[in-house]
């Protein structure tokens, strides 16, 4: 007696194993791009926060521009209209601790489709208000301590957040306080 075997797969066995496959591939590709935006959207974060820091590092030491000299402030100024973009300024041509034209020192451009969503901010002994639509954190020698304000002559805030949001519509916030501390946290978008 003759056995004869056969080896291989059957076509059912192949299809079932291809729509596994295809499924798998498929939850990776449509979750990838939402992780990668999620990562982008970190790390601009943590530029924003970095450009705080460095604003603290320029005004509480002395760094040298062609504006004011060794005496100049540094600070970070966002807009709600260019929210794609923020600046990174010295306080020279007024002196009012504010963002004033022709105080520009760096132009920080956001990545495509990413934006500055909200601007908030703490006054002394109040709850966080985020309808503002522009933002001043200044560092002023020879303290680390933030200046922030919302608007010219305007009441000194205990803290500010600048959310940033992606296309995807995640969000982070990069938290200053008045102290100097700066943090990136989760946000809501909302």
């Amino acid at each position: 007696m003759k056995h004869t075997f056969s080896r291989g797969f059957s076509i059912v066995e192949l299809l079932v194993v291809t729509a596994i496959v295809v499924m798998v591939t498929a939850l990776l590709l449509s979750n990838h791009a939402k992780f990668g935006s999620v990562v982008v959207l970190e790390r601009l974060a943590y530029q924003v926060a970095s450009t705080v820091r460095k604003a603290q590092v320029y005004g509480t030491s002395v760094y040298r521009n062609d504006i004011g000299g060794f005496a100049s402030s540094y600070g970070v100024f966002a807009t709600l209209s260019s929210p794609s973009s923020y600046l990174l300024f010295t306080d020279t041509v007024s002196a009012n601790g504010i963002y004033d034209t022709g105080e520009s020192y760096e132009n920080i451009q956001l990545m495509n489709g990413y934006t500055v969503r909200k601007l908030c901010a703490t006054p002394p002994g109040g709850s966080e208000d985020c309808a503002f639509t522009s933002l001043n954190i200044l560092f002023k020698r020879p303290e680390p301590d933030a200046l922030i304000r919302t608007q010219a002559g305007g009441v000194l805030q205990e803290s500010a957040k600048i959310i940033l949001r992606s296309p995807q519509n995640d969000c982070r916030a990069v938290f200053i306080t008045a102290t100097g501390q700066v943090e990136v946290r989760v946000a809501t978008c909302s």
